[in-house]
């Protein structure tokens, strides 16, 4: 019966080896805690619920109470799918931060072309699929109880509350996906407009300490298309996929969480392609090797998925390396990709999208941008700088009209960035004292080694024409 903050101060006090040391010690009294304050979540499935337990007739009993419900019924809970297809609502929203949703395999989670589905908890795993056609998909994953979160703050004198294992945790199976995807509609052989045309994607946004993307799944915002009954149309552009990883929700100091991606990102348009930002501990570009737990993409991963904007952050550093880093003599260079409409040789088919590379005069340029916040713990000090580094030899290139963006506590450019008519913009820390926690010196926050270079000169832009004549733009100088 003890209330949570005096039974942590009594645990505190005494530490029993065998328990395994005062963060764990505390992660145990966390869970006690929400069971001490009837906080603890309930289990939740999408499903028939065939097999659950019946709550039974309604009874009360002598003293006029009505009789508990099966203690499975309580810590077990089913919904039905059709919440968002016979039931009619557009828009669910559950929030179960202390327990866990589960989506099954071989079950479709689907709003209402628009819609948005939004779940909370701290263990979410999707083994099927869930879509909101030009909607929104969002999917909150605490690792630390916002409620004790809360009380910390409230506290007065806030201390650090330690990850505890098996909570925090986002997981899309194998084969499983999400999809926000443009609906692609054809009003040619219908007599009335499509009212439910939404051909822009929409957004799918992940947050968690471990994001885990099985292999053969995927994540879809591209763009889609809208045929209107007079035979002209529009592509919509692509969506946003946001996935935070590495960080806890309700206390962001505390850091942590691995990122995994064995599954797809897709976010094509015949317009203006997606954004796909990620948030992992540790990031690396290129090189043979990364350390344990850091994200390590390749110079081809910029040439998938048809995202015409790329934003990466790196929170810590990691085995010596720094939060985001571009490791020597890697070159990126991203070509956005493109839809376009498939051929149709009978004339009498419904539109439908093929994924097509648009000559160099007729592609997107895309925009990259590579972020280090660095760490900070609950009273808001630094407590981890954030760095960034393009390494000696390192080429980032984009194409007309790109741009390249680097921010931390502190950010290095020693290799070359190019953006042909586009912008640059590197700015560390202006503040030395909280990033080098010295107060007596004036540090370098951004530094342009010798054999960098940076260019965002103007540039000439040839269009291939039907006819072999030389057409194209002059482009003006960028901004750096």
């Amino acid at each position: 019966e003890a209330e949570p903050a005096t039974l942590e101060s009594r645990i505190r006090a005494r530490e029993p080896a065998e328990w395994g040391g005062l963060d764990k010690l505390v992660a145990q009294a966390q869970r006690l805690a929400f069971k001490l304050s009837g906080l603890d979540g309930a289990d939740i499935t999408f499903g028939t619920g065939e097999d659950q337990t019946s709550a039974g007739p309604f009874r009360i009993d002598a003293a006029g109470n009505a009789t508990a419900l099966p203690q499975e019924r309580v810590t077990d809970v089913v919904l039905s799918p059709e919440l968002l297809t016979s039931g009619g609502f557009g828009n669910l929203s559950v929030s179960n931060p202390e327990g866990s949703i589960l989506i099954p395999e071989n079950v479709n989670l689907a709003t209402q072309p628009g819609g948005s589905i939004t779940l909370t908890s701290s263990r979410i795993e999707v083994l099927g699929n869930v879509s909101a056609a030009g909607g929104s998909l969002t999917f909150n994953v605490h690792n630390i109880s916002p409620y004790l979160a809360a009380q910390q703050v409230a506290s007065g004198a806030p201390v650090q509350l330690p990850l505890t294992p098996g909570l925090g945790i986002f997981i899309l199976g194998d084969g499983a996906s999400l999809s926000t995807a443009g609906s692609v509609t054809d009003d040619r052989f219908s007599s009335s407009g499509n009212v439910a045309a939404l051909p822009d994607g929409g957004s799918v946004t992940i947050q968690s300490n471990d994001v885990n993307l099985g292999t053969g799944s995927i994540i879809d915002v591209s763009g889609g298309y809208a045929m209107t009954s007079k035979g002209t149309g529009r592509f919509g552009n692509g969506g946003s996929i946001t996935i935070k990883s590495g960080q806890d929700l309700a206390q962001p100091s505390a850091i942590g969480g691995n990122l995994t991606l064995n599954g797809s990102l897709v976010g094509y348009s015949g317009a203006k392609g997606g954004s796909l930002s990620l948030q992992a501990t540790t990031v690396q570009i290129g090189g043979a090797a990364a350390a344990a737990g850091s994200l390590h993409l390749q110079p081809d991963f910029f040439n998938q998925g048809g995202f015409g904007s790329f934003a990466l952050t790196g929170l810590v550093p990691s085995a010596g390396n720094p939060a985001v880093w571009v490791a020597p003599d890697t070159i990126v260079a991203p070509i956005v990709k493109s839809l376009a409409l498939a051929p149709d040789p009978t004339n009498n088919q419904p539109v439908s999208l093929q994924v097509i590379e648009n000559p160099a005069g007729l592609r997107q340029g895309a925009n990259l941008t590579l972020s280090a916040p660095g760490a900070r713990d609950v009273t808001n000090g630094l407590v981890s700088r954030g760095d960034v580094l393009v390494d000696e030899g390192a080429i980032i290139r984009t194409e007309a009209g790109g741009s390249f963006r680097a921010t931390g506590n502190t950010v290095s450019i020693l290799g070359s960035i190019i953006t042909p008519g586009g912008n640059i913009t590197i700015g560390g820390g202006g503040n030395t004292a909280s990033a080098f926690q010295d107060p007596n010196r004036a540090l370098a926050t951004t530094y342009i080694g010798a054999n960098a270079h940076l260019s965002a000169a103007g540039t000439t832009v040839l269009a291939p024409d039907p006819f072999g004549r030389r057409t194209g733009t002059v482009l003006n100088g960028g901004n750096i």
